[in-house]
């Protein structure tokens, strides 16, 4: 099972006031990005719910910026169609008002979206824009790192291992620049994520390591459960099999209590990969049956078929080839 790649979607102030306005309640769905995605999520509706019914009753359209933040919490809430969807008016708004970080941030969302779908050549040039508008603007700098950091992701979902390397460290060039562990975090995981697949996994540890020495002073469990979920693969590919079980845990843990539910079937997943490892198979079955149900209930459709797909392969091991169909 391939380590699952995070992108970090929220890197932008979200211009708002201060008080319990719509504004305020968008710009705070924009912060639990990063704590609980489903409060963002229902925040994010709720604040985008009364600026329309606002816009409805003034007559006057919603602030662009306003627009490049929902969307941007809407392509992390993998709500990746309606992005789709949306983005090109509000960027055609955006660039009729001369508004250049709206607009690279809506063309953030839209790569990311389509990355999620993966329709990769349409990702890439949506980033490649987005990266391209940045040059020469420094209020657009954080833009400019997330955008080097997706395309990272997308060149490594592609194949392309060594382009994703060069445009992780160009995102990791912004982020230390700008003084930024938040930002930094996601990037050494992607960066770790892109090592392992080059068949270095020593190298894989150690950048994930070193992403959970930056964990500390951050409050995102989020990706403290994604982290854990990682190391979890690292230590199995090596053979660890006591300390990766360690790590499925503690994924599991994480992803339950922020309501993370890709992390948690992947969790899931891999801790019946290692229990049956360790010969545990009551404990495998009971984990695998687990992690089918929960994707036969409401995951994604791409998610599915990769989640089934790995384990399918716990129940072949189990000797139970009908379940793994």
């Amino acid at each position: 099972m391939a380590l699952v790649l995070y992108i970090v979607l929220v890197n932008v102030d979200p211009h708002s006031d201060p008080g319990s306005s719509p504004e305020s309640l968008l710009a705070q769905a924009y912060d639990e990005l990063r704590k609980d995605l489903h409060l963002a999520e229902a925040n994010a509706e709720r604040a985008w719910a009364e600026l329309t019914a606002q816009s409805e009753v003034s007559g006057k359209p919603i602030a662009t910026h306003l627009h490049a933040t929902y969307w941007l919490c809407m392509a992390h809430a993998l709500r990746s169609e309606e992005v789709i969807a949306a983005a090109p008016h509000a960027m055609e708004v955006a660039r009729q008002e001369g508004d250049v970080e709206s607009e690279v941030r809506l063309l953030q969302a839209t790569g990311a979206s389509h990355w999620y779908l993966r329709n990769m050549d349409l990702a890439l040039e949506a980033t490649k824009r987005g990266i391209k508008l940045c040059a020469g603007k420094p209020n657009c700098l954080l833009t400019l790192g997330a955008l080097h950091d997706l395309e990272g992701v997308i060149y490594l979902n592609m194949g392309k291992l060594e382009e994703s390397l060069v445009c992780f460290q160009c995102a990791k060039v912004v982020w230390i620049d700008l003084d930024n562990s938040r930002k930094l975090l996601g990037n050494r995981i992607n960066y770790a994520c892109a090592l392992q697949h080059m068949g270095d996994l020593s190298g894989a540890l150690l950048g994930s390591l070193e992403a959970r020495k930056l964990l500390e002073d951050i409050d995102d469990r989020v990706t403290r459960g994604r982290l854990s979920f990682n190391l979890a693969i690292i230590h199995k590919a090596l053979d660890d099999f006591d300390l990766a079980l360690v790590e499925a845990r503690d994924a599991i843990s994480h992803s339950q209590a922020t309501d993370d539910f890709q992390t948690l079937v992947g969790a899931q997943c891999i801790l019946a990969e290692i229990l049956c490892d360790l010969g545990d198979l009551e404990g495998a079955r009971e984990y695998a049956f687990l992690t089918k149900t929960s994707v036969a209930d409401k995951a994604p459709p791409l998610l599915r078929v990769n989640i089934l797909s790995a384990v399918g392969e716990v129940f072949r091991r189990l000797d139970m080839p009908e379940e793994a169909r």
